[in-house]
Order: structure tokens, then sequence, then C-alpha cells
């Protein structure tokens, strides 16, 4: 304690005598408090807390295809695996897609996700304004011509006018019936991509102008699940593995070698990075 006494004292004293140095190291000293107060933020934000406005989130995994890029599915094995497991209570899937939001010239691209018709049910969203669309309004083909706009989208380009819901926009300029509106802290199930819109996956024609959910080889699609109750994580990867081996032996041309893999969500699978899929719960 007296030789810390003494450095203190010796600190002060070389401080009196250069007052703009001390100044100078003040100033960094808070400059890079501040930096670190920041960029822990952001960890925190964008990586640490669940994703905001889902029900029971922890539950919540990613499952991804292990060696595929951007660790996407094609639909068709999506919809195997949602048919086949034993630990999941639901299954959706999504695909971020920028979409034209209006008519003619005064069309802007905006970030958009074609999903799954059971998405918002699965995820336990429940709408500001109007309703959303269901399973039963994801019909390929024919399924409805349906958009849900986020909260932000129907405040900043509506004004936030409620007699919007039930008419007629336009996503690359095909007629879409708005039914409703997200609610505010919903910002979809990427945390660096918030869509604008939702529609139903079945539109992927007007969205994309080709029909990629019927071919096995078109791994786009980004799937979500919910465990089931008292189901670990550990239970749900072996029976991932055991539907990839059924799926690689039926489709030997597209599936070969399948191996799938439980992630955090929010990350586009593992497309990010792999330390952000390790990151520990909040």
């Amino acid at each position: 304690m007296y030789r810390l006494a003494q450095d203190i004292r010796h600190a002060l004293r070389q401080l009196r005598r250069s007052p703009s140095f001390a100044v100078l190291a003040l100033i960094t000293l808070t400059l890079g408090v501040a930096a670190n107060v920041i960029v822990f933020g952001v960890i925190d934000a964008l990586f640490l807390r669940p994703m905001p406005g889902i029900g029971e989130p922890q539950q919540l995994y990613t499952v991804q295809h292990d060696e595929d890029i951007w660790n996407s599915l094609s639909y068709p094995d999506y919809k195997d695996i949602s048919d086949r497991n034993t630990v999941f209570s639901s299954m959706a899937m999504y695909r971020p897609a920028r979409i034209g939001l209006g008519q003619n010239e005064s069309a802007q691209p905006v970030w958009g996700y074609e999903v799954s018709g059971n998405y918002f049910d699965m995820l336990g969203v429940k709408p500001a304004l109007g309703h959303f669309f269901h399973a039963e309004d994801d019909v390929d083909p024919g399924g409805k011509q349906y958009a849900v706009l986020s909260y932000r989208c129907w405040q900043e380009r509506f004004g936030g006018n409620p007699k919007v819901v039930g008419t007629t926009i336009y996503l690359n300029k095909y007629p879409f019936t708005l039914v409703g509106i997200a609610p505010e802290q919903f910002r979809g199930t990427e945390r660096l991509i918030a869509p604008e819109v939702w529609v139903p996956v079945s539109n992927v024609m007007l969205i994309e102008g080709y029909n990629w959910i019927r071919n096995r080889n078109d791994s786009n699609a980004w799937v979500i699940a919910r465990l089931k109750p008292g189901v670990t994580k550990g239970q749900a990867q072996a029976n991932l593995n055991t539907i990839a081996g059924q799926l690689a032996r039926e489709y030997p041309n597209n599936d070969e070698g399948l191996k799938l893999r439980l992630t955090k969500p929010g990350f586009l699978g593992d497309a990010m990075g792999v330390l952000l899929a390790d990151l520990p719960s909040p």
C-alpha cells in the first residue's frame, strides 16, 4: 500500500507538470471507454439478446445444410424434414428477397421475405392490425396473393393509415391484398435483414420469376424450427442425423452426403460465421 501511494503521488505530480498530457490522456481514456461501450452494446443488441417479438425464442433453432455455402435447404428437403421429424413442434421456412413495392416508376426496392404459410403462427407473432396469412393460404400452385407489412413500412410508406389494410398494394407490379401489419417490435428472423413485407412462398413466380420450390436441387430456403417441450438440442440433432441419412439414400442425385445441423437463428445459418452460432445465450 505504501508503494501504491507513492506511485499515485508521483503520477499526480507528473500530471501537474504536464497539463496538456493529462488532458490528452483523459480524452484518450474516455474515447476508449466509449468505443468499448458502443461495441459491446451492438454485440448485445444484435447477437446476444433473443430476437424481439417472437414467443419463447429460446426454443428456436435454424436447421441448416452443413456443407452448402449458404447453409440453406431445398424446399422439398424442408418439407420432408418437417414431415418426418419427431422433435420439433413446428417448422417454417423463409427466404429474404428484394421486392419492388409500388407501381410503375414509383416502385421502391425493399427487403421482403417469402415465407411458408405457417411462419407467423409458428413464431407466435400476433398482428398489430388486420390478420396474418396461414398454412392454407400457401398452396403451390394457387396460393393467395396476400401481403403483410412491417410496422415501420406501414408508418413510413403508408402514413400509418389503418384503412390501407384490406386494400391492394403492388409487389413487382403484381397486385397483392394487404391483410395485416406486423407488430412494431417484430423484425423478422434475420438480425441484419429486416423485411418490410412478407408474402407466402407460393407466390415465388411473381417475386423471383421461377419456381424453385419444386426443385430439390435448389437450396434456397432457410428453415427455422421450434423444439418440443422437454426435447434437448442433442436429441434433435440425433433425429436430424437419421432423417439426413434417409434422404441421402432416397435421393442420391440430390442429397448424397447430406448433413444437417442446428444453429442459433438469425444469422443465415452459419453464413455470418461459425463464431456467431456459438455465442452464449443471455
